[in-house]
């Protein structure tokens, strides 16, 4: 029991601490145009990055299924993350460059 009670209170503090950095991250996200959709891509490609950089078993591959269960996406997203080539933009991307070029149009 008290183990439950420590990690709510971990839980509670993350949120507490998270709730310090939320506020002005998407206040920059909102000046610069970045809509949910593109800062939901970039979330995301954050947790699979690091889990499958960070959170490695020594001694074994890192499989999709384990940065799975890590960050709580679909296998078939997290394959789609991973295999991204470094210098392609996802479709988040092209919907923030589209946003911005018509904001400069404008």
């Amino acid at each position: 029991m008290a183990t439950i009670v420590k990690v709510h209170g971990s839980v509670q503090a993350l949120s507490a601490a998270i709730g310090h950095l939320r506020r002005p991250l998407v206040r920059i996200f909102l000046r610069n145009s970045v809509s949910h959709p593109t800062c939901a891509e970039l979330v995301k490609r954050v947790y699979v990055e690091v889990a499958n950089t960070e959170f490695r078993i020594a001694g074994k591959k890192q499989s999709v299924s384990r940065i799975t269960t890590l960050s709580g996406l679909t296998r078939k997203e997290v394959h789609r993350l991973l295999t991204l080539p470094a210098d392609l933009k996802s479709s988040a991307d092209k919907e923030y460059r589209s946003l911005r070029f018509n904001l400069l149009v404008s």
